[in-house]
């Protein structure tokens, strides 16, 4: 037997902006005062990604008979950019393994006895990522 989700209330006194992830406040019109479904707030944020410590930061201001919706802004503007810059970098990383994948054929070898001619790919790279020629402990 399960039982049926639990259901909100139709006389909540929290607006709206505080609730719902898309909807758009007006610039003071938020007066959070009905405490959020924790448990279920701090899994969906965590879902939409923020970090628990933004978490618990949105929940602070909140606590503390503020409206987090504006914390909400500019946490999630923040995230947007940090989104954005892992895409970027996924896009060139995509972009360096498809040319890997088509130098480093299995014919790419043809003496198994003389060096590994892909070895020097992966040695370039981990000059890039430390700017120097020195062995990657």
């Amino acid at each position: 037997m399960s039982a049926s989700p639990p259901t909100r209330s139709a006389t909540t006194t929290a607006p709206a902006c505080c609730h719902h992830p898309r909807a758009v406040p007006p610039a003071t019109a938020c007066t959070a005062t009905t405490p959020p479904d924790r448990p279920r707030f701090i899994k969906g944020a965590q879902r939409l990604g923020l970090r628990l410590r933004e978490v618990a930061e949105l929940l602070a201001v909140h606590d503390r008979g503020s409206c987090p919706c504006g914390h909400t802004q500019a946490l999630v503007g923040r995230r947007l950019g940090e989104i954005d810059a892992e895409i970027a970098r996924l896009a060139e990383l995509h972009g360096e393994l498809t040319r890997l994948a088509a130098q480093c054929t299995p014919h790419a070898c043809p003496d198994p006895a003389n060096p590994w001619p892909c070895e020097a790919e992966f040695i370039a790279a981990a000059k890039e990522v430390t700017g120097h020629d020195a062995a990657v402990p």
